[in-house]
Order: C-alpha cells, then sequence, then structure tokens
C-alpha cells in the first residue's frame, strides 16, 4: 500500500502513513521514508512555519517514536507536537494524518472525539473526496457518529461535485428510505448520474451498473428503455 518512496516535498496526503504504522506490532521494520539527512532543512522550514515541513517533522519524529519494540515517549510527544502545529496551520493533508493518529492511538492515548473534530476540518477545507469520506464516517457511524441525515448533507455536497460515489449513495440513500420515505425517483435520478459519471472514470465498477439496473426494474422509467445497461452482479 506504500507505493514508491516519496519525496519530502511530495507527500501523498492520500496515503494513510499513521495506519500502515499503527498496524505493525513496532517501528522497527517500517521503511525509513524521512531521512536524517533531511531532518535539519525541514525543521527549519518548519519553525518558520511552513505546514507542510511541519507535517514532515512529525512524520519524522511518529517514524521513530519506536525503539526495539518499545515506545520512546520523547520522540512521540515530538511527534504530537508537531502534528497539532501543522494542523492549526490550516493544512488538510495534517488534519487528516492528526485524526488518524488520535483515532489509532499508536503514540498516544486514543480519542476519537479529537480524531473526528480534525476529520471535519479536513472536509471542510478541502474538496469533494474528503467531503465523501466524512459523510461514510456519519453514515457508517464510525467514531462513534452515526446519522443518515448528516451524511445526506455531505453525500449531497461531494455528489453536486460530481463524485460518482457519492451519488450512487445518494441513491442508495433515498432507494432505502434511510433518511425520509422511500422515494425510488430520487434513486433513479441518481443512480442514473452515478452510473454517467462513472462511465469516464478509473475507478468504474459493476454495481454502478448493478444498482441502476435494479432501480430501473422497480420503476420502469421510460428513460431506461434508452440506456445500455448490462446485466451486473452486485451484493443488494
Amino acid at each position: 500500500a506504500w507505493g514508491e518512496r516519496p519525496v519530502a516535498a511530495e507527500m501523498n496526503p492520500d496515503i494513510d502513513y499513521e495506519a500502515d504504522w499503527c498496524a505493525a506490532d513496532s517501528m522497527e521494520e517500517t521503511p525509513k521514508y524521512f531521512p536524517d539527512e533531511e531532518f535539519d532543512d525541514q525543521l527549519g522550514m518548519a519553525s518558520e512555519g511552513s505546514p507542510e515541513s511541519q507535517l514532515w517533522v512529525a512524520r519524522y519524529f511518529h517514524e521513530n517514536s519506536f525503539k526495539n519494540g518499545e515506545l520512546d515517549t520523547e520522540n512521540a510527544a515530538a511527534a504530537l507536537e508537531w502534528y497539532e502545529r501543522a494542523a492549526n496551520s490550516d493544512y488538510y493533508p495534517a488534519h487528516v494524518a492528526y485524526a488518524q493518529v488520535l483515532e489509532f492511538g499508536s503514540i498516544t492515548e486514543q480519542d476519537s472525539e479529537k480524531a473526528f473534530f480534525w476529520i471535519q476540518m479536513a472536509a471542510e477545507s478541502s474538496g469533494p473526496e474528503t467531503t465523501f469520506e466524512l459523510a461514510g464516517i456519519y453514515f457508517h457511524g464510525d467514531y462513534g457518529n452515526q446519522s443518515y441525515q448528516k451524511a445526506l448533507e455531505l453525500y449531497s455536497n461531494s455528489a453536486r461535485s460530481g463524485h460518482a460515489q457519492a451519488q450512487l449513495a445518494l441513491g442508495y440513500i433515498y432507494e432505502k428510505g434511510l433518511v425520509e420515505e422511500i422515494n425510488l425517483e430520487s434513486a433513479l435520478d441518481w443512480y442514473l448520474k452515478a452510473w454517467n459519471s462513472s462511465k469516464t472514470s478509473e475507478d468504474f465498477n459493476p454495481e454502478f451498473t448493478y444498482r441502476l439496473r435494479r432501480i430501473c426494474t422497480l420503476t420502469k422509467a421510460e428513460i431506461c428503455k434508452t440506456l445500455d445497461i448490462s446485466l451486473a452482479v452486485a451484493p443488494l
């Protein structure tokens, strides 16, 4: 899941660095993505207020927070300090990273409430993908926050930006009546949008076709007669 080693200035916010670290029993076998020879330069830029470098320094200390399978409390404390500084710089990758650290509890006590706060901050300061992820948290009840209504609102925000998976999720909410009464017309509308959006996406999978075919079978809408919907298999 890690892929190629990222250059410090090209950190990929979509990679769950903390998730990979926290899944390990210790940090001993973790590849060094934050080399010692870059530390001084990054620390200097971090001290001058660069949120990218602040996050780099946080991850450097995080990467060095385990020695011989034991937590190095000094490095862990330094990592937390820099995570918080980066997050407070209104830098969305730092919001996500800090939330992951707080939720996994690898170098500090788990704090789901605080983690959720930073996930919300990330959604507010980024685009439709993070909004979609936040909607999923409400939909599934992660961090102890379950609300189909809030999920509907956030999926709607993301869907209006053309996010195919968010459009699919909206169709499901309307089809199943998770917020209001079942609304097959709205479900068809969003499934159709999702299907059209996904046709030009690398993320296309049979579920888009399956959901649209299913709702067409239920509604027998005239528009469905004009569509080339191949049979697809997906869970109900």
